[in-house]
């Protein structure tokens, strides 16, 4: 009985016991409030499970993903409750400006925070000549207006009516396509739309920006407190978090942020201002491009007349900002705005411990032509993560890929009442992982920074060559860098091993072309083919590899990230200091969280069936080997090490024997 009540909602005919386990976790955390960290596996349906359990609370529901094909999947998975069990379940896509706005000059604008202020000083109330500065933005940003009349949205466009309240024939199931169909018939702003929809529908679903981002939040028409708050794809969450809080400041922004002010009159102090600001950076004693810590920083602004009383004086002249972001509209209709960005930066400064950061100072060309930027990085993801973690009544990450879990606990500086990994809905039979730790000619196979020379790629090469007759259709080889894929394609083609892979190669460039990936995959449909991704690059990210498409994953080496990266290096040494050992645990577990991400594309329903071929020695060590996610690990065929290639070639043979 108890069961039935629990998949009351659930939208297909028979839950996976993994399924109900899930559901039941969910269940509760929803009972008795806090955190989640649920790991369930790729192809798990943890969309359905996640929503049939979480509408029958009535709390509201805040789901947040990280690309726009993720959240129409939520939808599509209400849309389907509602059918299913007769329902009327409602649903808004808090799309960005960059997806809902009418106004196609603030859609190219791919920064949020920019966008939103380019997006405000646009709007205006028909019965108000001039709206004060802090009433303006107050009542924009938090769209509780309180002046009567109508507000338009006047950018360039015959006027966009901005909804104050919801028009009784909305889409009650408001996907961003529907938002802006709806939009444009009605000339009414989908944006706004979206904004006001947000505080009656039972289901938010946005972007980790609107959660994670402290500008963007406090502007939300809908509050955390007491919600239900879903972070999904979580495995990305820490980078989100040190994104959010980290600015760049350049002189080429703060030059076209002076034009702006010297278009408006009564701006003399902010003017003078913003001179200084150029002052300072001209004049200030800092490395080039070499990370200084966040304190020292501070330190060496003071030094040279920035400390935090101007620091304070300048963010008091944000009334004077809104003012000029208002009249550049009225005047030209529209212009990219440079001011806020300015103001994001100091607001960053005087509103974070500097130990948490760090900045790196940049010069390029000399003379007249020399210009300056700035980055002030954060380190530390549990800065942004705590000032949301204690607000929802119920807080669960989930993704396919979040082990180690301990780790991910412990930087986002929380305490899970409930953290696991699920087996995975797909048959323990579909799934086959293998470590290789040395080539067919007995050379050990790594990635290590001083084996990198011609004859381990050669190694690798003819392994792979070896191989590749046993696997059917497509086969994926993800590359720990661009620089590892280049330069063993390059020794691979120069010794004619390519001809011997017998398979058309689609190789992935830093810029991803969408065209590579659609030929490669009718390709492999076909027959064999061979896709060069690499770890981090779009492919081995939000690309699944159903099917044909993906029968094995091939991972060359371990994908660490560059330790000569002056950031990366920073965020060592940081965790370094707080704990003895955590910065070592982080960069582990950062390179096989990215390993878990890149294979786990190949598994995507119930009926899939493919093999991981793990290259490395490094993979049969204890602390990379536990930190490979349990599904997978589980399957890895033993021993771990010195496998010899007929062994190999019979795993294979058997495996795909068995599954066609």
């Amino acid at each position: 009985m108890e069961e039935q009540k629990l998949l009351s909602l659930f939208p297909y005919e028979t839950p996976y016991e993994a399924q109900i386990e899930y559901m039941k976790d969910v269940r509760r955390i929803l009972e008795g409030g806090g955190i989640a960290i649920l790991e369930a596996p790729t192809g798990f349906g943890k969309t359905a499970a996640l929503l049939a359990t979480t509408l029958q609370y009535g709390r509201q529901i805040i789901y947040t993903s990280r690309t726009h094909t993720q959240m129409r999947q939520v939808a599509l998975e209400v849309e389907k409750i509602n059918k299913k069990r007769s329902k009327n379940f409602s649903l808004v896509v808090k799309g960005a400006r960059s997806r809902l706005c009418l106004n196609p000059m603030v859609r190219k604008i791919p920064d949020p925070e920019e966008a939103l202020h380019a997006c405000l000083a646009s709007i205006k109330n028909l019965e108000e000549t001039q709206l004060g500065g802090g009433d303006y933005i107050k009542q924009t940003f938090q769209h509780t207006f309180q002046t009567s009349g109508e507000w338009i949205c006047q950018a360039g466009l015959k006027q966009i009516k901005v909804p104050v309240d919801v028009p009784t024939d909305a889409p009650r199931l408001a996907t961003v396509e529907k938002l802006r169909e709806y939009g444009k018939k009605k000339k009414i702003c989908p944006y706004f739309l979206s904004k006001i929809l947000a505080a009656e529908v039972n289901v938010i679903v946005c972007n980790y920006q609107y959660i994670l981002n402290p500008t963007i939040r406090s502007l939300l028409s809908w509050s955390l407190q007491d919600a239900i708050l879903i972070l999904d794809e979580a495995h990305n969450i820490e980078d989100i978090c040190t994104e959010v809080l980290s600015k760049t400041l350049s002189q080429t922004t703060l030059e076209k942020a002076l034009q702006e002010v010297l278009t408006v009159t009564g701006t003399h102090e902010l003017e003078k201002m913003l001179y200084e600001i150029n002052d300072v950076f001209e004049i200030v004693d800092l490395p080039l491009e070499e990370p200084v810590k966040g304190t020292e920083f501070m330190e060496k602004l003071a030094e040279v007349g920035m400390d935090n009383d101007w620091i304070n004086k300048f963010l008091a002249q944000i009334p004077i900002m809104i003012k000029v972001q208002k009249e550049i509209v009225e005047k030209s209709g529209f212009n990219r705005l440079y001011l806020p960005r300015i103001f994001s930066f100091y607001t960053t400064l005087s509103s974070y411990d500097p130990r948490s950061f760090v900045a790196m100072y940049h010069s390029y060309g000399t003379g007249e032509k020399r210009r300056w930027t700035v980055t002030y990085k954060c380190l530390d993801p549990s800065l942004a993560f705590n000032q949301i973690a204690d607000q929802p009544h119920a807080l669960i990450l989930t993704s396919g890929t979040l082990s180690p879990l301990q780790g991910l606990e412990e930087r986002l500086g929380i305490k899970a009442k409930i953290k696991k990994t699920y087996p995975p809905t797909i048959s323990k039979g579909n799934i086959l992982a293998i470590i290789l730790t040395r080539g067919i000619h007995g050379k050990p196979l790594t990635t290590k920074y001083e084996a990198r020379d011609e004859e381990t790629a050669l190694e690798y090469g003819e392994t792979i060559a070896k191989i590749l007759p046993y696997i059917p259709n497509g086969t994926i080889l993800f590359f720990p860098s661009y620089e590892v894929q280049r330069n063993m394609m390059t020794i691979w083609h120069r010794h004619g091993l390519l001809e011997k892979f017998n398979a058309p190669i689609f190789i992935e460039e830093e810029r991803a072309d969408v065209e590579i990936l659609e030929e490669y995959k009718k390709a492999a449909k076909k027959g064999k083919a061979i896709l060069a991704a690499v770890c981090r690059g779009k492919m081995s990210e939000g690309q699944n590899f159903k099917d044909e498409e993906g029968r094995a994953a091939v991972m060359i080496g371990i994908p660490f990230a560059n330790i000569k990266d002056s950031y990366i290096k920073a965020k060592i040494e940081y965790y370094e200091e707080k704990e003895r050992g955590k910065g070592r645990r982080w960069y582990l577990d950062d390179a096989v969280r990215t390993v878990n991400q890149a294979i786990g594309r190949v598994w995507r329903h119930k009926d899939d069936y493919a093999v991981a071929i793990l290259m490395d020695n490094r993979y049969a060590q204890p602390y990379i080997l536990t930190r490979v996610t349990s599904w997978i690990r589980s399957r890895i065929v033993r021993p771990y090490s010195n496998m010899p290639i007929t062994t190999i070639k019979w795993y294979l043979q058997k495996f795909y024997n068995e599954m066609e």
